[in-house]
């Protein structure tokens, strides 16, 4: 009898430690469920930064060709001035 009754709390107690696992796998589930929504939130964000960023070395790019177009057209004043008070 009591080797009956031993094995009926060895089952109960089996049965409440899969109880427990089966929380814990439900709990580890919502832990990656929410890592995976965390790390699609990052990687949207790093497509806008790079959106952004190439927006900003496109522009770059045009000032700096700017910039160029107007030290080459200073130079040519300075050079056609100093020419003209020379002559």
């Amino acid at each position: 009898m009591d080797r009956i009754y031993a094995e009926l709390l060895q089952k109960d107690s089996l049965v409440e430690q899969a109880k427990i696992s089966h929380a814990t796998e439900l709990l580890l589930y919502q832990v990656i469920d929410s890592a995976k929504k965390d790390i699609e939130e990052q990687q949207m964000l790093i497509y806008t930064i790079d959106g952004e960023n190439m927006g900003l070395h496109v522009d770059n790019d045009r000032l700096r060709g700017s910039v160029r177009n107007n030290r080459t057209i200073s130079f040519i004043a300075i050079v056609t001035l100093f020419l003209f008070i020379a002559l």
